[in-house]
């Protein structure tokens, strides 16, 4: 985690980044991921949300998200699932 709203994730394999790019936006509480300099949406969204008005409901979320973790390992460890 780097702060209240943005955690850093390391990817070993390219194709990891695909799979968790697709999981993270699928998330409600995500407002868009950064991959390769470029910030990636949600379907639907071009830009981020109205940080000012949910900023600290959204930090609770990522610390849900963060404690969910477990979700993104067992979808990596699952390649053949997708």
């Amino acid at each position: 985690m780097i702060d209240e709203e943005k955690i850093l994730f390391q990817f070993e394999d390219g194709a990891d980044v695909i799979r968790a790019r697709g999981y993270l936006l699928s998330q409600p509480e995500v407002d868009y991921i950064e991959y390769d300099s470029q910030k990636h949406y949600p379907p639907g969204r071009e830009e981020p949300k109205d940080e000012e008005n949910d900023s600290e409901e959204k930090a609770n979320k990522l610390k849900d998200l963060i404690q969910d973790e477990e979700a993104l390992k067992n979808l990596l460890n699952n390649k053949d699932e997708l």
